[in-house]
């Protein structure tokens, strides 16, 4: 089983890599930007779809909050959606499903090995993230002053892993009992796009407040709160599939 979780870690060394340093430059282009458009962008807060996007665009806090941390965990979970959803479904369609059950390790311990690995991958490629953006946040305010500190933005970009880990478990069982890894990809797809615009409307339309619990989005602080509060532990166990209240 550990041979196994160590091939699945380094079999994806250029994903962590490239999503890795792909999300550092995502978060240097509108980090970079904001201290000269930031006014500009105030202007526009009170639109209905901004609001419908997440997008908190009256402060400097909730600028970083909504655009950094919600799409650099977007585009994290993306990753994790077609990695996980290819894993189990998409070996299948390829033929390599039957060698990996071949070896001499229970379904479990197979299932068990991949989606730790998947998890870890997940890690380091936040890691980098987190450090390059805090890095570049780091140079950005030595000229601007906000109340967002380097340390604060990596530990805000960390909490979002159970976000992704809820996202990667979903993907693993999606792909596990659906019969080819077009249909797990695309019914993931549907899933990620509904629960991202659920928590979004569900805060715009008071009398749908009650779905926002369907959605994991609802579960990750992305308002500048969190840059002060941290990530609620309570959340912080949903989103890892143990619900306190059970």
């Amino acid at each position: 089983m550990f041979n196994l979780l160590i091939h699945e870690i380094r079999s994806r060394w250029r994903a962590i890599l490239g999503w890795g340093f792909g999300l550092i430059l995502f978060g240097a282009v509108y980090i970079s930007i904001f201290p000269g458009l930031f006014e500009q962008l105030k202007s526009l807060k009170d639109l209905s779809i901004y609001k419908l996007v997440g997008m908190q665009l009256g402060s400097i806090e909730g600028y970083m909050a909504s655009v950094i941390l919600v799409y650099v965990s977007i585009l994290l979970c993306i990753y994790c959606i077609i990695a996980s959803t290819s894993t189990l479904a998409g070996e299948e369609d390829n033929g390599t499903l039957e060698l990996i059950v071949a070896m001499p390790l229970s379904r479990w311990q197979i299932l068990t090995a991949k989606a730790i690995a998947l998890s870890v991958v997940a890690l380091f490629i936040m890691i980098i993230a987190s450090i390059g953006n805090a890095f570049i946040l780091a140079v950005i305010i030595i000229n601007n002053p906000i109340n967002v500190t380097p340390f604060g933005l990596f530990i805000a970009l960390i909490s979002s892993l159970p976000l992704a880990f809820g996202f990667i478990m979903i993907g693993f069982f999606l792909g596990a009992i659906l019969p080819n890894r077009r249909l797990s990809a695309t019914v993931m797809t549907i899933f990620f796009i509904a629960s991202f615009f659920v928590e979004n409307i569900a805060g715009m339309v008071k009398s749908l407040e009650p779905i926002k619990y369907f959605s994991l989005f609802n579960y990750y602080n992305t308002t500048k709160t969190i840059f002060t509060d941290g990530a609620q532990l309570s959340d912080t166990i949903i989103l890892l599939g143990t619900d306190p209240q059970n």
